[in-house]
């Protein structure tokens, strides 16, 4: 995983300081702030990291990995997963249940929108993430 442009999570942000928003989609990717990242990614209110994982069908406990190492654990996230909402692989479903961490599954327009949503709200709302697969972007998304 490789962080995306802001500080770490437990670096206090510079006064003023916006949290992070998907401002657009790109081919095979997301613009976060304005800035292209290869899709897929993790994003934290105050930080990204770019995601090696394959397609959502593929897609192994291993892939959450970052997940289970995090302490304390958010207490939610959202997964988009792509132009559609798509099941999650059965091996995934259940780690995230035994992890005891609330997720919603759902496309990943929607899902960024909520994102941006869950973002903006007071630093009492911080405690989340989100996951976006790579989608493919149709001309008129650009």
């Amino acid at each position: 995983l490789d962080v995306v442009g802001a500080p770490p999570a437990t670096a206090p942000l510079p006064a003023g300081r916006r949290r992070l928003a998907v401002s657009g989609f790109a081919r095979g990717g997301f613009e976060v702030d304005g800035f292209r990242r290869p899709g897929p990614i993790f994003l934290f209110p105050h930080f990204g990291l770019d995601w090696r994982a394959p397609r959502v069908t593929d897609w192994q406990p291993k892939h959450f990995v970052a997940l289970e190492l995090m302490n304390p654990r958010p207490a939610g996230f959202i997964i988009g997963t792509g132009v559609r909402s798509q099941a999650l692989p059965r091996d995934v479903f259940k780690l995230l249940r035994e992890l005891r961490v609330g997720f919603e599954v759902m496309d990943t327009v929607s899902a960024s929108f909520i994102f941006n949503l869950l973002s903006d709200l007071p630093m009492g709302c911080s405690n989340f993430f989100a996951v976006f697969s790579r989608m493919r972007v149709q001309r008129s998304m650009l």
